[in-house]
């Protein structure tokens, strides 16, 4: 639950793909601390612009 509320605090700037579940990622990610989680939804943000995209989809999320 808490990674979940991080996640979305993290992500309000941010535009998700339709199938992108804040939920999902936070089960994905045991162990990640609040800086890990806003890094990996920047990351997949700066790897969404270098694909020319303009949502962040699972596979930029997978990729970072």
């Amino acid at each position: 639950k808490g990674r979940r509320e991080i996640l979305a605090v993290h992500a309000r700037n941010k535009t998700l793909a339709e199938d992108v579940s804040l939920d999902t990622i936070a089960l994905r990610t045991p162990g990640f601390s609040g800086a890990d989680l806003a890094n990996l939804l920047n990351e997949a943000a700066i790897l969404t612009g270098r694909r020319n995209k303009t949502q962040i989809t699972l596979a930029e999320i997978d990729d970072s």
